[in-house]
C-alpha cells in the first residue's frame, strides 16, 4: 500500500523478495501444526449406483450432525 501511495512500482520486486522467503518457513510449519492437531471427521465413498453414498464419521461429528 505505501509502495503504492508514494508511486515506486520499481519496490514492488525487491519487497516481493523480502515477504516471500520470510513466509516460506513459516506456512510450512503451520500447515504441519494444523494437520497434526487435525481429528478424522468424516469420509466419503461413492458406490456404483448414483442412488447411494458410503459416509463414515467421528461420533462427535455425526451427534453434531444429527443436531442440526
Amino acid at each position: 500500500m505505501i509502495v503504492i501511495l508514494a508511486h515506486a512500482e520499481w519496490l514492488y520486486l525487491p519487497m516481493a523478495f523480502v515477504v516471500v522467503p520470510g513466509c516460506m518457513p513459516v506456512l510450512p510449519a503451520v500447515a504441519a501444526l494444523a494437520w497434526a492437531k487435525s481429528d478424522y471427521f468424516a469420509d466419503v465413498w461413492l458406490t456404483h449406483s448414483t442412488n447411494h453414498l458410503v459416509v463414515s464419521a467421528h461420533p462427535t461429528f455425526a451427534a453434531q450432525l444429527a443436531g442440526r
